[in-house]
């Protein structure tokens, strides 16, 4: 019997018909009516009770006001230093460096002390906090970030957004002015290790002059022509000058652009002094060779004198070979030296530039909106919240009520009853309309009997509402019993047998122990009529 039933209810739930499921929310409709009405009402009353959340928001350039300078410095500094500091981020890896704890704890801190002091609830975590009340996002395809808040308490709102929007400027110039004394401390490196550079090639440049009498009397070389130190040139009126010129056009020249400059604008240095030892040497040369080429136009090749100069001329030029390859050494050493001592003072001069840098304020990030609470509480939504309630209860107590009666094992379906019942079906008959349904009984009988109908005991078997009449037991239907919920017993009582079911009154049970009664008793069976609840006439 258990495997029937589990057969039965397979069948019966392969297919849903629409009309069915319609009729069955229309059988239901009170639970559906009361439930919804019920659940809207509530939705109501909770809007009008509930204290309402505001929303503020502002906006904020993530960028700097001079945004080409700021690139331009970044470039000059990777120049400087090696590295690259002008790489941008993403809008995403942005976003959440500014979502982090390391900016925005400060804020975090003093909207949890707010709640203390009024005896609220805290956050447990920071990140509780930013995921309930805070939404940081950049506008699509722009560097805009729209920075929201939300919270019941709009005074908190404003003053959250404040000190966002302070953490944020600060945050913008927090980088600028690592990035600014990284650049002085590795130029402060560089200065340190020139420094080291221009007085080793200092010493061995006057250390040949001596060794090979190059220079003044005193055998001492000084780089005459060297730049001027930092501090004399930043006091000079050209180094004012120059200095103001960088500050000025930091967007077109880089610092180490003006290194690179003053390196080629000192490596080839002024003829330094060739030193007495020589001068002599060179002069008497000179001398001989312009003597031979005026005597050799008038004298003989092989003239005595004009051998003897050649002579003295060629003894000269052997004695100044060496004296030229130190001169050569002499002008490298001394280039060397020439341009260490412009290094030093440029780089002297660059890390005063990023001092004065240090010093100016960072442009912070420009806010093109002040925070702003919007107009209507962004909950509760009264007239989106009813409606969303609504359909939601009307679908949800549908759904319930729907699997509420397949569940009950109930059959309301003439459908349903027709496919599961062995026997035939006869005819529809009708609530209250005992007379109507007399006629049909009987119609149905006295076909089936013939001659007959009046010598049987006719059992009309019921599955029905109690407070449905089927037919009046008078004179006229003398013929026939009622028998509510029959048992074998009545089976064998009756010679005929005609099952009247209504809907929503059968399980599939009662229809599977039927079926069994049916096929002992197939003979009497005369069928079985139906009673459509969801019918009012």
């Amino acid at each position: 019997m258990e495997k029937d039933l589990k057969e039965l209810i397979a069948i019966r739930d392969e297919e849903i018909d629409i009309n069915s499921v319609i009729r069955t929310l229309i059988r239901q409709k009170k639970i559906i009516i009361l439930f919804t009405l019920a659940a809207t009402f509530s939705t109501i009353l909770y809007s009008f009770r509930v204290k309402p959340t505001w929303i503020g928001s502002f906006n904020i350039v993530v960028q700097n006001k001079d945004s080409s300078s700021n690139e331009n410095l970044s470039g000059t500094i990777a120049k400087i230093t090696g590295e690259d500091f002008n790489t941008s981020n993403k809008n995403e890896t942005e976003r959440l460096i500014l979502l982090s704890p390391s900016v925005l704890m400060p804020v975090f801190e003093k909207v949890n002390n707010h709640y203390k002091e009024n005896n609220l609830k805290t956050f447990s975590s920071f990140k509780s906090w930013k995921n309930k009340e805070l939404e940081v996002n950049f506008e699509k395809k722009t560097n805009i970030l729209s920075v929201k808040h939300k919270n019941k308490d709009k005074e908190l709102i404003l003053k959250t957004l404040n000190l966002i929007s302070k953490q944020y400027k600060n945050y913008s110039k927090r980088d600028t002015e690592k990035l600014i004394t990284k650049t002085i401390n590795y130029l402060k490196a560089q200065k340190k290790i020139m420094e080291i550079k221009t007085i080793e090639s200092k010493k061995k440049y006057n250390k040949f002059s001596i060794e090979n009498g190059i220079g003044n009397l005193d055998g001492f070389i000084g780089l005459e022509d060297s730049s001027l130190s930092s501090s004399s040139y930043l006091q000079s009126s050209d180094g004012r000058s120059r200095f103001n010129k960088i500050l000025k056009n930091s967007n077109n020249n880089s610092i180490n652009n003006s290194i690179n400059n003053s390196i080629n604008n000192n490596t080839t240095p002024n003829n330094p002094s060739a030193g007495i030892r020589f001068k002599k040497q060179f002069a008497q040369l000179e001398i001989y060779e312009s003597q031979y080429i005026d005597l050799s136009s008038k004298l003989k090749p092989n003239s005595k004198t004009l051998q003897t100069l050649k002579l003295k001329i060629d003894n000269l030029r052997n004695s100044l070979k060496r004296p030229n390859e130190i001169l050569v050494e002499y002008r490298n050493l001394y280039s060397e030296a020439s341009r260490n001592e412009s290094l030093l003072i440029d780089i002297d001069r660059n890390l005063e530039i990023m001092k004065l840098e240090k010093v100016k304020t960072p442009v912070a990030w420009q806010m093109i909106s002040i925070p702003t609470i919007e107009v209507k509480p962004v909950y509760p939504q009264k007239k989106n919240l009813t409606l969303i309630t609504f359909f939601t209860s009307l679908l949800l107590s549908s759904i319930f009520v729907f699997f509420k009666e397949k569940k009950s094992g109930y059959l309301w379906e003439y459908i349903d009853i027709e496919k599961n019942i062995s026997c035939n079906y006869l005819e529809n008959l009708f609530k209250y309309k005992t007379e109507l349904n007399y006629q049909i009984i009987n119609k149905i009988v006295k076909k089936d009997l013939e001659n007959d109908f009046n010598k049987k005991n006719i059992g009309l078997f019921c599955f029905r509402n109690q407070d449905i009449d089927i037919i009046k037991l008078d004179e006229k239907s003398s013929n026939y019993s009622i028998v509510d919920n029959p048992t074998l017993n009545d089976f064998k009582k009756y010679e005929k047998v005609l099952l009247v079911i209504q809907s929503g009154e059968i399980t599939i049970k009662d229809i599977i122990l039927f079926n069994k009664y049916i096929s002992i008793y197939s003979n009497k069976i005369i069928g079985w009529s139906f009673i459509d609840s969801n019918l009012n006439i």
